[in-house]
């Protein structure tokens, strides 16, 4: 459908240097025909788009005119820090009805493909009549993205008949992107960044309002403002030009001066669909900061009424804040802020500076500040420590030209994304493109002599990839997370695979020996598993026959290690405990935490290949591998509910409520008594001569709680992420599998799922059955949909090397003939997820065979 179709950007570009030229030269208007699409009439004049030929001739739109240094336009949303203009369709769309019935259509088309009743919207219906069809510019975007516009006499319906959906789910995401950005220009921070913008109208005193001027004129971007040096106090006329009483460029407003370009030049944000070239010097400012630079520079205080961030009639008693502010040219402007805030800061800051932008970072220490904020951000602490200390020098950057230089340089840091996220278009492919692209490579640890060129270091780039990750990612599905978080491991050596022979009768001792002394930068290779005296080649069912053996084996073959709790769960012993077991209970590995490292090198290996383990480890455990720990009280009750049960009294309010002696817990101390052990260890220093009483009970109970939870586990948690991390790359704080997943979710994919009878269902469906066993397939099917899950379980095993279902379930499988008569066994080849089934004459005659040789397969051999 539609040979020869380009989609907007990619259009823009294609014509864009026509349109600029007409535009140049005043052209009234110019005809361009744009295939497959038909004729239209550009009108430079009322900037509209007229289809003369094609569909929908007559049809008008408004157009705006892009005013690109480079493409930081593309990037910079619109309304909320807008550099300049977007071309796609959805970025038109201002009305929230019309988004909401967008979610709406392209959700349930998404959700269910084979609802074809779903996949049309009746425009004069009274479910689509108020939203869509009263908006052009959703239906011209359904249009885009691939919907029939069809009129049947006086309805018109928008409906989608094209059989692959799956590019709606972009759709889908831009809509929903766009709908959160024209919420939050309603919201606080969006009025921050107006005022930062336009200034805030009543506080000129009656200027006049601001109007909007379309032209066929390229407007300057340059500042009217000229400031001087704030030593220079008696503003000499050498001295740029200003006099001492205000120079050009100044206003007078109610009898003061102003700083600003004459208001009703300025061009206010954009409101519903204004096309207009939003230029550097629309910034205003209270009348109230232009005093306190004034007052600073001067050297004179501010009187009650002009104190910025306090209104009239203040007792002249409040603490004051001067701070230097640094331009870019050297110049330093002095600024007593009061009881200002962060936000009035940067609106000095902006006046000042005549940025759009401007980054401020304080001089010492190079700490960032911002460039945006909430408004009411206080600059001063009740504990005397604020975001700025008196008379410190904050540096003002010109975050806008930066973004541009470091664009088209190729060395815009992870770091500069961060500081502006929320006035980012991360729907637009490049930038989160960017962004993992430089992760991986820094996780590779292959960005050293880019970062020494970007001027940033590696440990701060990758803090800014966190920080980037959380706020992009943090709410998608766990699918979206799992997929982004393996394209971010480091990548493997496509030419070579690392191997890890492993015996059955040994089987712990030799995995966990071979995984042990594997080099680190080897776990990026391809894993590759071969049971010793067995007859495979891994390409998939012995590496999932192996992680599963594996978790089955830990509790049952090293029970001086690791403990099943009340629950289910499994978690390490207690470090002095596993401190004390002899070599032989450790695989023969000196070291205990060795042990622990390659059992997470386990754990990080099965995450990357999206295998399973088949057990479940403790959340408090993951908790302090995955995170820290910093917990409540509430958070450890809580903890301890989920793995011992809720029988335990530690975990009861009655505990908190109750007197000792009614709970049976007089003539405590504050230590704890290891569990199975006699070893006594202090809570606090010198515990054990410090009693329990009614008012320091809650604090050893949490202290208590703390140390059987986290406290006594603490060295093999370290060593249990050593080797995650020597698998996944990055720190406890960086690696993104630790960043995106929460230690719940982590231990779900560790431990993967049961075959249900939904699961059985899917098993059917992503079948591939060839016709020759298609009768013996259907019994198949019977049988398991009538079997138990140890049955179950079994045949999926035998199938396909796994011991349960990873996350996303079963996403392939076969069912292929095999040679042989009613007395052969079914034979499987695991690594294809195949089973192959003679041609069987009766259904109990499958099933007894399948038990058979489910029951004698405990490894890779020939029946």
């Amino acid at each position: 459908r539609n040979p020869g179709y380009v989609r907007g950007r990619d259009f823009a570009e294609q014509y864009q240097a026509e349109m600029e030229a007409a535009f140049q030269t005043r052209e009234p208007s110019i005809e361009l025909t744009i295939l497959p699409f038909g004729t239209f009439r550009m009108d430079l004049k009322h900037m509209q788009q007229v289809t003369l030929k094609g569909r929908n001739p007559g049809y008008v739109r408004k157009i705006r005119r892009q005013a690109r240094k480079i493409e930081v336009g593309y990037f910079i949303l619109g309304q909320q820090g807008d550099i300049c203009a977007s071309d796609e369709a959805v970025d038109h769309i201002c009305e929230v009805p019309a988004l909401e019935a967008l979610l709406k259509l392209l959700g349930r088309i998404v959700e269910d493909p084979e609802d074809f009743g779903g996949r049309s919207a009746n425009l004069e219906d009274d479910e689509w009549s108020d939203s869509l069809g009263n908006c052009e510019e959703a239906v011209e975007f359904l249009i885009e993205r691939g919907f029939e516009e069809i009129q049947e006499g006086a309805s018109r319906f928008l409906v989608f008949m094209q059989e692959d959906v799956s590019g709606l789910g972009e759709a889908l995401r831009e809509v929903r992107a766009r709908l959160g950005r024209v919420r939050q220009s309603n919201t606080p921070l969006a009025s921050a960044q107006t005022a930062i913008r336009a200034g805030d109208e009543h506080s000129a005193g009656g200027a006049e309002d601001c109007h909007c001027h379309e032209s066929n004129e390229v407007r300057s971007e340059g500042s009217d403002i000229e400031y001087t040096n704030v030593a220079d106090a008696a503003r000499s006329p050498e001295a740029g030009g200003h006099d001492a009483t205000g120079g050009a460029g100044k206003k007078s407003v109610g009898g003061e001066t102003n700083s600003i370009a004459n208001a009703e030049e300025c061009p206010r944000p954009c409101e519903d669909g204004d096309s207009n070239l939003i230029e550097s010097n629309d910034l205003m400012v209270a009348d109230g900061v232009e005093r306190s630079i004034d007052a600073a520079e001067d050297g004179r205080s501010l009187d009650d009424s002009f104190a910025v961030g306090g209104g009239n009639g203040r007792s002249g008693h409040e603490p004051s804040l001067v701070v230097h502010l640094v331009l870019p040219d050297g110049r330093v402007r002095a600024a007593n802020l009061g009881l200002a805030t962060l936000d009035t800061l940067l609106s000095v800051a902006v006046q000042v500076s005549g940025f759009r932008l401007p980054l401020l970072r304080a001089e010492s220490g190079d700490k960032a500040i911002g460039v945006a904020c909430e408004p009411g951000v206080s600059l001063h602490c009740d504990d005397g420590v604020g975001i700025l200390s008196a008379n410190e020098r904050v540096v003002v950057e010109d975050f806008e030209g930066t973004f541009v230089d470091r664009l088209s340089a190729g060395l815009l840091r992870l770091r500069d994304l961060a500081i502006v996220a929320p006035l980012l278009a991360w729907h637009r492919p490049e930038l989160p493109k960017l962004v993992a692209g430089r992760l991986r490579a820094l996780l590779e640890g292959s960005c050293q002599a880019w970062c020494k060129v970007a001027d940033c270091r590696v440990d701060d780039e990758l803090m800014h990839g966190r920080a980037l990750l959380r706020f992009l990612y943090a709410d998608r599905p766990l699918d979206e997370r799992m997929a982004l978080c393996r394209q971010l491991v480091p990548s493997d050596r496509r030419d070579a695979s690392v191997l890890v022979r492993v015996r059955r009768d040994a089987f712990m001792e030799s995995a966990l020996d071979c995984l042990d002394k594997i080099p680190t930068e080897h776990l990026r290779r391809r894993l590759s598993i071969a049971f010793v005296g067995e007859v495979a080649e891994d390409h998939g069912g012995p590496r999932r026959d192996f992680f599963g053996g594996f978790g089955a084996r830990l509790v049952h073959e090293m029970p001086a290690l690791w403990k099943r709790l009340p629950r289910g769960a499994i978690v390490p012993v207690a470090d002095v405990v596993a401190e004390t077991t002899p070599k032989s209970d450790r695989c023969g590995l000196d070291d205990v935490q060795r042990v622990y490292r390659a059992c997470g090198r386990v754990c990080g290996l099965a995450t990357k290949t999206g295998d399973v383990i088949c057990e479940e480890i403790a959340g408090f455990f993951l908790h302090q591998v995955a995170r820290d720990d910093v917990v409540s009280l509430d958070e450890l009750q809580q903890q301890l509910r989920e793995t011992d049960g809720v029988d335990d009294i530690r975990v009861s309010k009655a505990i908190l409520e109750k007197k000792l002696p009614e709970l049976g817990l007089q003539g405590l101390s504050l230590t704890r008594v290891i569990t199975h052990t006699e070893t006594e260890v202090d809570l606090v220093p010198g515990g054990r001569n410090i009693p329990v009483t009614e008012d320091n009970k809650a604090e050893w109970l949490q202290l208590h709680l703390h140390n059987k939870l986290y406290g006594s586990l603490r060295k093999a948690a370290d060593a249990f992420r050593d080797g995650l991390l020597d698998v996944l790359g990055g720190s406890r704080r960086t690696c993104p599998f630790l960043i995106l997943l929460s230690p719940t979710e982590l231990s779900a994919v560790w431990r993967g799922t049961a075959v249900t009878d939904a699961d059985v269902g899917r098993w059917k469906q992503v079948a591939v059955v060839s016709a020759e066993v298609e009768c013996q397939a259907a019994w198949l099917w019977e049988l398991l949909e009538s079997g138990d899950e140890q049955f179950r379980t079994r045949v999926l095993r035998f199938s396909t090397g796994a011991h349960r279902l990873g996350h996303g379930g079963l996403q392939q499988f076969e069912v292929q003939p095999a040679d042989g008569d009613d007395g052969s066994l079914p034979k499987a080849m695991t690594c294809a997820n195949m089973l192959q089934l003679p041609r069987y004459t009766a259904k109990e005659v499958l099933e007894r065979q399948l038990l058979k040789a489910t029951e004698l397969c405990d490894g890779f051999q020939s029946l």
